[in-house]
């Protein structure tokens, strides 16, 4: 699955369309916090603005990865490029080598997350409860 959503990074952040969209997919899919819809796929936020506020819409995206379990794809840098329009993004060199970056590493998550499924490798998906409990013990056992 992929999904891929484009919107611009105004006042240093994402739409307000983003979150709406975002805030009901993701509430959407849960259980008891756990996003199964969403858990163990790898996702990567790109933000694009003509100067500042690439990373606090990054951080701000980023979020519902962590939350959901999702494994997050980097790159050599933030996932960021600068342009007013289209053509002045793409005269961003830095931040297309980074774009591509991405995409080969993404490209490589994918295709190991798929490998494992084919050797039987699957990720025990615990409850909430047993994650709180298994923290209690170990936490217990530390002292």
């Amino acid at each position: 699955m992929v999904l891929c959503l484009q919107r611009r990074c105004i006042f240093a952040h994402p739409s307000g369309r983003i979150f709406d969209f975002l805030d009901r997919a993701f509430y959407s899919s849960g259980n008891n916090e756990i996003y199964p819809a969403f858990q163990f796929k790898p996702g990567a936020a790109i933000a694009v603005a003509r100067r500042g506020g690439t990373t606090a819409a990054l951080d701000a995206l980023n979020k519902y990865f962590g939350i959901a379990q999702m494994p997050i794809a980097g790159s050599t840098y933030w996932n960021n490029v600068h342009g007013f329009v289209a053509e002045e993004a793409s005269q961003d060199e830095e931040g297309m080598q980074t774009m591509r970056n991405l995409a080969r590493n993404m490209v490589w998550m994918m295709r190991c997350f798929e490998n494992g499924k084919k050797m039987e490798f699957h990720i025990r998906r615990r409850s909430i409860q047993n994650a709180r409990t298994l923290s209690e013990e170990m936490t217990i056992a530390d002292h």
